[in-house]
């Protein structure tokens, strides 16, 4: 009988035990929204770039950076042009 009873509390603080841990992982896994403009780099908020696609294959990217704009364009052959456009004050 003392064997099943140290067997019984073995099991429930066992269960215990588990169910902390995986509340835990799961705090720690935060994803944001696929829709929210940002995503976090080095625990920072880093705006995403806007891509867009045309009918015959040209893909332009543009990337905000303070009152800078990065702004990347692949060409269907292969070809890639970068610049960079900042505005004054």
């Amino acid at each position: 009988m003392i064997t099943a009873r140290k067997m019984l509390m073995l099991g429930a603080v066992a269960l215990i035990v588990a169910a902390g841990t995986a509340a835990a992982a799961s705090a720690q896994i935060e994803q944001t929204p696929k829709n929210y403009p940002y995503y976090l780099k080095d625990g920072k908020p880093v705006r995403k770039p806007v891509k867009v696609v045309q009918s015959d294959g040209t893909t332009r990217e543009e990337t905000r950076i303070g009152k800078c704009v990065s702004v990347k364009e692949t060409l269907p052959n292969g070809d890639v042009r970068r610049r960079d456009e900042c505005q004054p004050n």
